[in-house]
């Protein structure tokens, strides 16, 4: 009995020691766990802060990216700042150059985390260039690449591959190629007191001799050609046949009715194009332009077509010859007031060709031989265009401006001749003009281009074609080209800071 409560006694004293040990333990333990717990509490939260300001940066950079596709780039516009139900963004936009710029958007959520992200974006109107994009291989000597003394001065752009050969060169830039570049012979890429920015995809060749270079980037944006289908050739048709009866001198804004006589003004009609004033004479006949087909105008002056829709892309077939002839009405013939004319004549004494808005031709096009223009106007063709002789404004200089500056746009092909008597670009332009093709232009004549050119393929047929952008184009381009409303936005590089 005795050794029985001996061993209890020592019983209760183990088991003291014992409790408070695992008392201790569980103690330890659950501090551990409570720190763990905080501390995996705080990592949730933070994480889920960062994630919450990351997708009020993305918020700011599609508001921002927005905001330049649908009004153009402005510094007054940025810094900007935006609310969503999360929280708050602050986006900076900077130019950084040609068409390239740099999107920093900073996200902030409600409990004060913040998150960056940085975007660079290319901001591209076509029209700002030189530009070949329909197909690969765009410019290969094989297929008309850039040789002999041929040459691009200014933005240029090519889908596929490019192969420079003799005494070639592309000047000033950028020059954007989405495949691989190579130089051969005494073809120069830049100038050593003026290096180019190049954007390439592939090889290249290297900085060096007749290889001047200001930057190298290998980001290159994809630019699809846009496309002159049966709804773009639609609309201009109904455009073209709008503009025959409304009085107006083309598309003017700010204009009023009355700026030339079309159709009369009671019970308009496009078969009164030929009868109303002018002619103000007994002895002047205004005539249509020239075309086999009697009756092709009866749905305006400006449309040449066999029916009120035009034909499917590229299949028109009423064509149109400007040069043999003399049509419609201008200052001095028909209009005594210097400031009136026709949206569409010729003058074919003079060599004048007046232009104005949006003239619709469902068919072939040739123009014979060299001819002036006056007018801001397009001509869409839905057939193959003939050029064979030069086209400049009417201007000092030949330059183009707001008020005289013309395009001619096509979904097939394009062939260009010019008198063959350039030098160089220091010389006056054989052609000044923007120029849109589906499919390919050929230049085949020693001459100097000035002004746009928009096309599946670039074909510089012989030495001595020399391509110029024209810098101020975009800000009076002729109305109808496509493309001409929507310039081309395409994202770059992107970091998360």
């Amino acid at each position: 009995m005795q050794t029985l409560r001996a061993m209890m006694r020592r019983d209760e004293g183990i088991a003291m020691p014992l409790v408070m040990g695992v008392i201790s333990v569980l103690t330890v333990i659950s501090i551990a766990s409570f720190a763990l717990a905080s501390n995996a509490l705080q990592e949730t939260t933070r994480t889920q802060g960062e994630t919450i300001a990351f997708q009020i940066a993305n918020a700011g950079v599609d508001a921002a990216l927005e905001q330049v596709y649908r009004t153009g780039f402005s510094t007054g516009n940025f810094p900007a700042t935006g609310t969503i139900s999360d929280g708050t963004y602050e986006v900076m936009v900077t130019r950084l150059e040609n068409s390239e710029y740099e999107l920093r958007s900073t996200g902030t959520d409600r409990t004060g985390f913040t998150e960056t992200v940085v975007v660079r974006f290319f901001y591209i109107n076509l029209w700002e260039m030189i530009f070949a994009a329909g197909n690969q291989e765009s410019l290969t000597a094989g297929g008309g690449g850039i040789n002999g003394n041929s040459n691009v001065t200014g933005p240029f752009y090519v889908r596929g591959a490019v192969e420079m050969s003799g005494y070639s060169y592309v000047h000033k830039g950028p020059l954007f190629v989405d495949g691989a570049l190579t130089r051969q012979g005494s073809a120069e890429l830049g100038q050593e007191s003026m290096p180019i920015q190049l954007y390439v995809s592939g090889a290249y060749p290297e900085p060096g001799a007749n290889a001047f270079y200001r930057s190298v980037s290998q980001s290159v944006p994809r630019i699809e050609l846009p496309r002159l289908l049966d709804y773009e050739l639609l609309e201009a048709a109904q455009k073209a046949q709008e503009e025959s009866v409304d009085n107006f001198l083309g598309m003017r804004e700010g204009e009023v009715a009355g700026n030339n006589y079309e159709t009369d003004r009671t019970n308009p009609t496009p078969l009164d194009y030929r009868t109303v004033d002018p002619p103000n004479t007994g002895t002047f006949t205004r005539s249509y332009a020239r075309n086999a087909t009697p009756d092709v105008h009866r749905f305006g002056y400006k449309y040449v077509g066999a029916g009120s829709e035009p034909s499917p892309a590229g299949q028109g077939t009423t064509g149109l010859t400007i040069g043999p002839a003399s049509f419609g009405a201008w200052y001095g013939y028909g209009y005594t007031d210097p400031n009136m004319r026709d949206d569409f004549a010729y003058d074919h004494i003079n060599q004048v060709l007046y232009l104005d808005g949006t003239v619709f031709v469902d068919g072939p096009l040739t123009i014979d031989r060299a001819i002036k223009y006056e007018g801001n106007g397009t001509l869409i063709v839905n057939g193959p265009v003939t050029v064979l002789g030069d086209i400049y404004p009417n201007t000092t200089g030949r330059k183009m401006d707001a008020r005289h500056a013309i395009g001619i746009a096509t979904p097939v092909d394009m062939s260009i001749s010019g008198t063959d008597s350039n030098s160089g670009p220091g010389d006056l332009p054989e052609h000044s003009l923007a120029l849109y093709a589906g499919g390919s232009i050929r230049f085949n004549n020693n001459e100097l281009f000035v002004g746009s050119i928009v096309a599946g393929h670039i074909n510089m047929g012989v030495n001595n074609v020399h391509l110029v952008t024209d810098p101020d184009l975009p800000d009076f381009l002729p109305d109808s080209l496509p493309g001409r409303n929507s310039p081309l936005l395409t994202k770059g590089a992107w970091a998360r800071q």
